[in-house]
């Protein structure tokens, strides 16, 4: 039953249907098994990419985003595992609720959760890593939370070009 209510969420996600779902899926990939705080900063990366003009303007869009060069927004979209969450035991499944929690209460409209000072994050990579954007001059570090680093892009010379 479990392994089929996380196929429901995934097909929502891919159409677009649920900006949750999307965002949840999101955080589960990228902060699975991290604390609040850690999962809360993807959950600011991504609404920090909707508000950017140069990303995609909806959850799903930014989520399912493909950049320059054809590779995906977010590596686990392109790491050749399983897209769908699996359950396999009750750590997994709590690691799901709060992804999904999370993931609401970013996108709650009367009391939205913001991390002061990251809201221009819109880059950010695990600790473990350095890609190319991380000793670029256009790219300035604003913090570490939990396992991840977050980086505001220079709008001298972004990334990628504005989208709207």
């Amino acid at each position: 039953m479990v392994d089929f209510l996380m196929g429901l969420v995934f097909s929502m996600a891919l159409n677009g249907e649920s900006p949750q779902a999307c965002l949840a899926l999101n955080i589960w990939h990228e902060a699975r098994g991290e604390s609040l705080a850690g999962m809360s900063v993807v959950a600011q990366n991504v609404i920090s990419r909707v508000e950017s003009p140069y990303y995609s303007d909806s959850v799903c869009g930014v989520v399912f985003e493909t950049m320059p060069g054809g590779a995906p927004a977010y590596s686990w979209l392109g790491d050749d595992l399983p897209d769908v969450p699996v359950i396999r035991n009750s750590i997994d499944l709590r690691s799901w609720e709060k992804a999904w929690l999370v993931a609401g209460a970013f996108l709650a409209h009367d009391n939205p959760v913001r991390f002061s000072g990251l809201e221009s994050g819109v880059l950010y990579h695990r600790d473990t890593i350095c890609p190319s954007f991380c000793r670029s001059p256009y790219a300035k570090r604003l913090a570490q939370v939990g396992g991840h680093v977050i980086y505001q892009e220079s709008r001298t010379r972004p990334f990628i070009q504005p989208k709207r």
